[in-house]
């Protein structure tokens, strides 16, 4: 038989029963923990309340774990379990150091302050940080999970993550609301997800289903990333980034979104309203480095777009979209197949003193590249307003202000077709645009003042 794990557990429950796995606790079963736990296989805590205040923890496993049941489901699978939470269930990390390959902080609130540092060193294997703040957790450990929040399931993450080694280390942020305000992520081989839902299921098959209402929002002012190569993600209700820096050589997507489905062939469908708003303010998200191997595009979905004195850049294609719904089906390679877009004039997309540059990857043409970047800009939306806005790209430049969109991608080409009326505005005020292909501006009514537009340069 394998050996015992060298572990370290500190439990405050009100029950622990053996015959439904379950461990329940009640107001004041509270961990408070200030000291130092190092070199173990297993730290893991729980109870009602945890507070981690001045300790270090350096270890393979760490989890914090502040709820009202805890249950392992053993007919499932190992390491398969079930939690519930209240927000007052809270966790509260504060002036600590923490070491590990995995780990999990989970409550009903948590807390992280800008005093906190993660270290992981991912050199033979992955590393991964999961905080998450929710009403249930199901987890089967077997490659599905089902996830509901309340209003107070928040999580404030303010502290600092620093990664080294060649792998992955996957960081997954969720709750009702989460803020990343002043948090510092310098994780060169990192993919970070930051989630706001109302619910959120994951099958085993791939497929997977997002709901959010405005009140679910992502926020951060003050955030600054450095690296992750695999994807940056603010997915939500709404998404508010402010102050923000993000210098990346992989993916980025800010969605905000009503529902978001993803099917197993690479099938998505998102609906999104007037409220399910995206905010950009004094914002930069620059896709630089790139690597031929992974996706470098930056994309930002929803019911309206507003972008201030902000830069976005990518190394493969910028994509800016608006609509109440949206279906799309691409190929292998990220390669488009199928796009069916909704809107209406509520849709808007409303950019002002905002530069949004495509640039040309250095190791571009490559026949070992996982896929050919486009090097395009694409703005769609049911009203579009650029005002002052720099736009670039080594290809092609799509505006489109429009009411319904179809495309398709056949052995003949591409078929498809764009519907307009007069509530579908496009309006340019003081904006620039250079293409070294073609330039498409299209809208119900077009508007331009004092703008220049070159194609082919």
């Amino acid at each position: 038989p394998s050996p015992m794990p060298h572990a370290f557990y500190i439990r405050a429950a009100k029950s622990n029963s053996g015959s439904d796995n379950t461990t329940k606790t009640e107001a004041g079963n509270d961990v408070v923990f200030r000291g130092e736990a190092k070199n173990f296989d297993i730290i893991s805590m729980l109870g009602s309340n945890i507070t981690l205040d001045g300790a270090k923890l350096a270890g393979k496993n760490i989890n914090m774990d502040a709820v009202g049941t805890f249950t392992m489901n053993p007919v499932v699978s190992e390491n398969s379990y079930t939690m519930t939470a209240a927000p007052t269930n809270t966790l509260t990390v504060k002036n600590t150091q923490i070491a590990g390959d995995e780990v999990e902080l989970r409550g009903g609130k948590v807390d992280v302050a800008d005093d906190v540092k993660f270290r992981f060193n991912a050199d033979n294997h992955d590393a991964d940080l999961t905080v998450a703040a929710v009403k249930s957790y199901f987890d089967d450990n077997q490659g599905s999970y089902k996830v509901a929040t309340e209003q107070g399931n928040d999580v404030s993450f303010h502290g600092t993550v620093e990664s080294g080694g060649n792998y992955r280390t996957d960081m997954g942020i969720g709750g009702a609301t989460v803020n990343l305000d002043r948090a510092k992520f310098h994780t060169p081989n990192g993919e970070l997800s930051a989630n706001a839902v109302q619910s959120s299921e994951d099958k085993a098959d791939g497929t997977w289903e997002d709901t959010a209402t405005s009140a679910n929002v992502v926020q951060a002012d003050g955030l600054e990333i450095v690296g992750n190569r695999n994807d940056t993600e603010f997915w939500g209700g709404k998404v508010e980034l402010k102050n923000t820096t993000i210098k990346t050589p992989g993916e980025v997507q800010v969605y905000a979104y009503k529902t978001f489905k993803e099917g197993s062939i690479d099938t998505k469908d998102m609906t999104a309203g007037a409220d399910s708003v995206v905010q950009l303010t004094n914002t930069k998200i620059l896709n630089e480095g790139s690597d031929p191997q992974a996706y470098s595009n930056v994309w930002v979905r929803g019911g309206k777009i507003e972008m201030n004195n902000s830069e976005l850049a990518s190394e493969d294609e910028i994509r800016l979209t608006a609509s109440n719904s949206l279906h799309e089906v691409r190929a292998e390679g990220h390669i488009p197949k199928e796009l069916k877009m909704e809107a209406n004039a509520e849709n808007t997309i409303r950019l002002s003193n905002t530069q949004l540059h495509a640039n040309q990857a250095s190791w571009q043409p490559s026949s070992e590249a996982r896929y050919t970047p486009k090097n395009s800009i694409s703005i769609y939306g049911g009203k579009v307003a650029l005002m002052g806005v720099d736009i670039k790209a080594p290809r092609d430049v799509f505006v489109y202000a429009l009411r319904e969109a179809n495309s398709e991608e056949t052995d003949d080409g591409d078929k498809g077709e764009i519907k307009s009326d007069t509530s579908n505005v496009l309006d340019m005020r003081g904006a620039t645009i250079e293409a070294g292909g073609v330039v498409e501006i299209w809208g119900g009514k077009t508007q331009m003042k004092a703008s220049s537009v070159q194609a082919g340069k």
